[in-house]
């Protein structure tokens, strides 16, 4: 065997060949057999034993040039450093919002990939009309004690902000005041005077 090899792989179809042979028989095969894995270059005992341990002897050296053929594999990949670092996930790019550092658990609240706005990273030199309604917003339910707690509920309420007020900042404004003038945990379409009655969206606090 080669040199570091310590085992070798004895296969369960042998058993047929020593079947075949008398205790004695067998008992000399099986010390041709280890003085062989063990490098000793032994000489057979006798011509039987040379024609049976032929079949052994071909699967050993298959065995032997599958495993100096992995220890090589190794041995390149270790002076390669192992394995490839993996590469890092590419920043995503940010704009009013930045993207949160750490994966959160995911909320039942909707999201929507195209409104790329963080609540917690709005800059005051940059803000919108819009983003000031959502930051009194923002504001409103912190005081409530019933803050959003994750980037994907606050991303999901601007969203509805958006729907609602059809992405206009005074309507978005009417809006909120409506739900804290009444103490609402959530927003809702605006009240409209329909042929002198109110007609009223179905409310689902958000």
């Amino acid at each position: 065997m080669a040199e570091g090899k310590k085992t070798f792989v004895a296969y369960a179809n042998w058993m047929a060949t020593f079947e075949k042979l008398t205790d004695e028989e067998a008992g000399r095969l099986i010390k041709h057999l280890f003085r062989y894995v063990n490098d000793l270059d032994p000489e057979p005992p006798d011509r039987m034993i040379e024609l049976v341990f032929e079949q052994f002897k071909q699967i050993l050296k298959v065995d032997l040039d599958k495993w100096e053929s992995i220890r090589e594999r190794n041995k390149i990949n270790g002076s390669k450093g192992g394995r490839p670092k993996k590469e890092k996930e590419p920043k995503k790019p940010t704009g009013l919002i930045g993207n949160p550092k750490k994966p959160r658990k995911a909320d039942n609240d909707n999201d929507n990939d195209n409104v790329n706005v963080n609540a917690n990273a709005l800059s005051k030199d940059n803000r919108t009309p819009f983003d000031l309604v959502v930051q009194d917003w923002f504001e409103y339910k912190k005081e409530r004690k019933e803050s959003y707690k994750s980037e994907k509920s606050k991303i999901a309420f601007i969203t509805k902000l958006k729907n609602l007020s059809g992405d206009n900042a005074k309507v978005a404004r009417l809006i909120i005041e409506q739900s804290m003038a009444n103490n609402w945990a959530g927003i809702f379409e605006l009240k409209n005077k329909i042929n002198g009655s109110e007609k009223e969206s179905t409310r689902t606090p958000f």
